[in-house]
C-alpha cells in the first residue's frame, strides 16, 4: 500500500507583471515552519529528496520553470521555503500550505535577504556547505545570525559558528558565539585595557587592524 503524502506545488509569479517566472536552475530548501529543521521531502515517485547529509553538508533542490514541487509526510501541514533564483534573487516563503499554489515574488528589487538555516549535528571544527552557492553578480553587503536554539557545547566559548565561502571559511563572519538565543552582532572584541583583540566580521566584509583605542 502506498504511503500517504502531502503534495506541495508552488509556482513563483512576478508580482508586477503577473507572469510566471521561468527559472530552471534556481534552488530551494524546505524547513519545518518557524524552525531551522528540515522535514523529509519526496518526489512524485516517493523517492527521498535529500536535504542534509548529517555531518557533511546541507543540500538544495532545483526548481523547474519557476516551480517548486515536492511531497512531505502527512504530519507536515505547513512549511517555510528559502529560494535562491538563477539570477541571485532570494525569497523566503513563510508558512506555505499545500493548498497555496501561487507565490508572488518581486524579482525587480535591488536588495534581498537569503535565509539559510542550520540545525547542526557536526563537529564544531567541521566545515559544512549550507546548500546555496553565490550567483554571479551577487554582492554580499552583510550577514546576520539568528539563534533560535542555543548551541550546547561543553563551554560557551566553544559554541561558535563562522560563515564564509569556498576557499574562505571565515570570509563573512568569524567565530560568532551562539550559546544564547537571539540575533548575534559581529561586534569587535576588546580587552579590559581597551586594546583591540579581534573583529568578528570576516575579511570579505571588513578589514580590521589591531590597534589601541
Amino acid at each position: 500500500m502506498a504511503t500517504a503524502r502531502r503534495e506541495y506545488f508552488l509556482q513563483l509569479v512576478n508580482t508586477r507583471t503577473k507572469r510566471p517566472l521561468n527559472d530552471d536552475t534556481g534552488n530551494f530548501q524546505v524547513y519545518n515552519a518557524g524552525a531551522a529543521t528540515r522535514p523529509s521531502i519526496y518526489d512524485v515517485a516517493g523517492t527521498t529528496l535529500t536535504q542534509e547529509v548529517v555531518g557533511t553538508s546541507f543540500i538544495s533542490r532545483t526548481m523547474t520553470d519557476g516551480q517548486l514541487h515536492f511531497f512531505t509526510d502527512m504530519s507536515v501541514s505547513q512549511v517555510d521555503v528559502s529560494v535562491l533564483s538563477a539570477g541571485g534573487r532570494a525569497y523566503f516563503l513563510k508558512t506555505v500550505t499545500p493548498s497555496q499554489h501561487r507565490i508572488d515574488v518581486d524579482p525587480e528589487k535591488q536588495e534581498y535577504i537569503l535565509v539559510a538555516a542550520w540545525n547542526d549535528k557536526a563537529s564544531c571544527t567541521t566545515v559544512r556547505p549550507v546548500g546555496f552557492r553565490l550567483r554571479k553578480g551577487m554582492l554580499v553587503k552583510d550577514v546576520m545570525i539568528k539563534v533560535t536554539a542555543a548551541f550546547a557545547g561543553a563551554a560557551a566559548a566553544s559554541n561558535r559558528y563562522s560563515i564564509g565561502r569556498s576557499g574562505a571559511a571565515l570570509g563573512f563572519l568569524n567565530n560568532i558565539t551562539c550559546s544564547a538565543v537571539g540575533f548575534k552582532k559581529a561586534d569587535v572584541e576588546v580587552s579590559t585595557t581597551g586594546v583591540f583583540v579581534v573583529g568578528r566580521y570576516g575579511a570579505d566584509l571588513a578589514d580590521y587592524k589591531a590597534s589601541s583605542t
